[in-house]
C-alpha cells in the first residue's frame, strides 16, 4: 500500500469519497477541507494499491502526536481487509503516538464495530468524555471518544491531547471549548 499526497487536481475525487464515507458533521465543507492542503501540519493522502486509489487518509502532525482525522476505503473495495492494511502500513511508519476520534460504542452496532477494528490494530479506547467541536457553522458539538496507539491515555494525558486537538485542529485558541458550548 502506498500513500500518495493528494494534489489540488486530485482533491475533488478524494473529497467525494470523504463526503460519502463520513456523516455531514464529521468533515468540513469542500472549500474548508481544500484549504487544509496549504497547512504544513496537515496531510491528505490517497491510499493506492496496485495502481488504483482505494482509500484516503487525513493526518495532522502535531507536537508529540499524529492525529488521524479521516480514514476511508472506497465502497467498492470494502470488506477485504484494506482498512486494516492501510492503517497497519501507516502505523509502521509513524514516528510518534497516534490519536483518533470514534463514536462511543454505546451509540450502536457500527460504532462498536469501529472501536473493535481499531482495538485489533493495537489502539486503546479511552472512556473519558470528549466532544468534537463543530466543523461547520450549522452543526453542533459531536460526542466522541479518543483512541490512542500505542499507549493508553490517563486523565491528565487525555486533557492534554484534547487541548492539543482543540488548539491545532479545531482552531480554539485556548485549547478548550468556549464557555458558550
Amino acid at each position: 500500500m502506498e500513500f500518495l499526497p493528494v494534489s489540488t487536481a486530485q482533491f475533488d475525487d478524494v473529497y467525494a469519497l470523504m463526503n460519502t464515507a463520513f456523516p455531514y458533521a464529521e468533515h468540513r465543507g469542500q472549500q474548508a477541507q481544500r484549504a487544509l492542503l496549504a497547512r504544513p501540519e496537515y496531510r491528505l493522502y490517497r491510499a493506492v494499491r496496485d495502481g488504483s486509489a482505494v482509500g484516503l487518509l487525513g493526518v495532522w502532525t502535531l507536537p508529540g502526536w499524529d492525529f488521524v482525522e479521516h480514514l476511508a476505503i472506497d465502497p467498492t473495495c470494502r470488506s477485504g481487509g484494506l482498512g486494516s492494511e492501510l492503517m497497519r502500513s501507516y502505523l509502521a511508519g509513524a514516528s510518534q503516538p497516534v490519536v483518533l476520534e470514534v463514536e462511543p460504542p454505546e451509540a450502536g452496532e457500527w460504532p462498536r464495530r469501529r472501536v473493535g477494528f481499531y482495538q485489533r490494530l493495537g489502539f486503546h479506547f479511552c472512556p473519558l468524555n470528549y466532544a468534537q467541536p463543530p466543523l461547520r457553522p450549522d452543526t453542533a458539538l459531536l460526542p466522541l471518544r479518543l483512541m490512542t496507539w500505542p499507549n493508553e491515555l490517563d486523565e491528565a494525558s487525555h486533557a492534554a491531547v484534547r487541548a492539543l486537538l482543540y488548539r491545532h485542529v479545531y482552531g480554539l485558541p485556548e485549547g478548550r471549548l468556549p464557555s458558550s458550548y
